[in-house]
């Protein structure tokens, strides 16, 4: 059942009403209260700029050594940081940020230590908790702006560490536009907006090959770098020309291989004592160079240069005295300024290609004291690969690319401690090394086994010696301490003699009482029985030459040493 709304019902309706839009609009009121933003406390640098500035900033001569930086607009926005650009010196690590194209108004830099955290807004920045001396240097690009702002930094302070600065960006004056024509075959660096009365750097960049020529436009003359004054708005152009490359006059050696040769050039037995050797390819770019590979004899320095994959083409050889330089392009040779005899010897490892090329070397002449040589690289013919398998306990060098036909020459190097003992897939056998005929693509293996043998002896326990293999012969390299009882070591390991016996091969055998040394051994290393404490008797035989220091020191109970007549 409804009744009629009287007066009073609607008063408090209203009132109840009200009551709810105040509160909304109170808490609307503090809300906006706590979100007014408060700018840090800095040192005022006053205006850096205007709106076509290129203001640099930098912390270079701050007594903190490692300082971040970090610029804010005046609503606290974060506009760029930096940490470590590098300035400062040795061991200092400074910080450098560069802004342009910033509107009129304020503008702040924050500067603290390293593990500095710019927040991206409301200049939220935690500082990294160091105390020290800060520099802030500034300069305006395209003005005589310039200053040093200077504050104390104090890691424990309210601010956290943090030390700010404010500067203002004023409303441009009067500015010029410097404009770059359409360029063909080059660019050029200075184009933008400068400031009236300004002085502009224009540089002329050629692309490869090309060269500058002149500039047109608002700009004359060929000098590069040019300087405009920017007195009003102007448009500048750069002519660029294919750049004609003047080969050397060479002494033509014909063709020294293709393009799997592995060629070699020398300069020995040249008159002149101290060469310097470079390689060029066609476009005049250098390849390689040497000074001093210690070949020609006593007192000569001589150059070596081994060029592979050299492509279908022609190259040229550069000869001259010592400190030759070799620029990186253009054939840019500047000589030694020695006068002598050149020789420049040749070859293909992979084939039979050998020579010599001759000629006078004038350290006065026109060329600038260079002797030139040339040579031709021609088209491959048919090759094959002679690939090396997967190894263990060594390694076998030999693979690579050969001629048809050519041969390759396999040596297995085994691992200390191991010995070669066969070939596999393509190859058979245990020479080593090994030459094969490469008449098709080759896989080669190879097999290395523990370089150890087991020698009975008197004593408990036998004697496991450890051996190495050199040019055919037998080092005898150690031996377990544990052995015990009389040992005669034996004369050959696997067909091969024993001719030495290594440096500390026995040391510390002290069980050992009597060891035999085959004949044929002629050197014992250094303390080869050292510390054999109860050796008794030593047999060794006229074939020893040479003993290293202390090969017997400390065996305490030695009292015989026998020496065959």
């Amino acid at each position: 059942m409804f009744r009629q709304a009287t007066a009073n019902d609607v008063e408090r309706l209203f009132m109840k009403k009200l009551i709810v839009f105040l509160f909304l609009f109170a808490g609307s009121v503090a809300g906006l209260a706590q979100d007014v933003l408060v700018p840090p406390a800095a040192i005022d640098l006053g205006i850096l700029g205007d709106e076509i500035s290129v203001l640099t900033l930098d912390t270079i001569g701050s007594a903190v050594e490692d300082t971040e930086l970090g610029i804010y607009d005046a609503a606290g926005n974060l506009l760029d940081q930096n940490d470590d650009s590098g300035g400062g010196g040795a061991g200092k690590y400074q910080s450098r940020v560069v802004v342009q194209n910033l509107t009129e108004g304020t503008y702040y830099a924050a500067v603290s230590a390293y593990d500095t955290t710019f927040g991206p807004a409301d200049f939220a920045v935690s500082g990294g908790g160091v105390s020290g001396g800060i520099v802030l240097n500034y300069s305006d690009g395209l003005s005589d702006v310039a200053g040093v702002g200077a504050a104390p930094l104090d890691g424990a302070d309210a601010a956290g560490g943090v030390a700010w600065f404010s500067f203002e960006i004023g409303v441009g004056g009067e500015s010029h536009t410097l404009e770059i024509a359409a360029l063909s075959n080059g660019t050029v660096s200075g184009g933008g907006t400068y400031r009236a009365g300004a002085t502009a750097t224009l540089e002329a960049l050629p692309n490869p090959g090309y060269v500058f020529t002149g500039w047109s436009g608002d700009a004359s003359g060929n000098d590069n770098p040019f300087t405009l004054v920017m007195d009003g708005d102007r448009t500048v152009g750069a002519t660029f020309a294919q750049d004609v490359l003047v080969t050397p006059t060479a002494i033509d050696l014909g063709i020294l291989g293709d393009e799997i040769s592995v060629l070699t050039l020398d300069t020995i037995g040249s008159a002149v004592e101290d060469t310097e050797l470079g390689i060029y390819d066609a476009a005049g770019n250098l390849l390689d160079q040497n000074d001093d590979s210690g070949g020609g004899g006593a007192g000569k320095y001589q150059s070596r240069v081994v060029v592979q994959n050299l492509t279908e083409g022609t190259y040229y050889a550069a000869v001259s005295a010592y400190d030759t330089t070799f620029g990186p392009a253009d054939f840019a040779v500047s000589g030694g300024g020695v006068s002598g005899g050149i020789v420049l010897n040749y070859s293909d490892g992979l084939s039979d290609v050998a020579g010599v090329g001759a000629a006078p070397l004038d350290g006065a002449d026109a060329a600038g004291g260079v002797a030139w040589f040339s040579f031709e690289i021609g088209v491959g013919g048919e090759s094959h690969t002679l690939e090396i398998a997967a190894l263990s306990n060594g390694t076998v060098s030999g693979g690579g690319t050969y001629r048809a036909g050519a041969t390759a020459t396999l040596e297995a190097l085994p691992n200390p401690g191991y010995v070669f003992t066969g070939w596999s897939g393509d190859a058979s056998g245990n020479d080593n090394p090994f030459t094969l005929v490469m008449n098709g693509d080759r896989t080669v293996g190879a097999t290395f086994a523990r370089a150890e043998i087991v020698v009975e002896t008197t004593g408990d326990v036998n004697a496991t010696l450890t051996y190495s293999i050199t040019g055919g012969q037998v080092t005898i390299q150690d031996c377990n301490q544990t052995v015990s009882g009389a040992l005669v070591i034996p004369a050959t390991v696997g067909g091969l003699p024993v001719t030495s016996i290594g440096d500390n091969a026995f040391w510390g055998c002290n069980q050992l009482v009597r060891v035999d040394i085959p004949g044929g051994v002629t050197s014992l290393g250094e303390e080869a029985f050292r510390s054999c404490s109860r050796l008794t008797n030593v047999r060794i035989p006229d074939s020893v030459t040479s003993m290293g220091a202390g090969a017997f020191w400390d065996c305490r109970e030695l009292s015989r040493v026998i020496i065959p007549a």
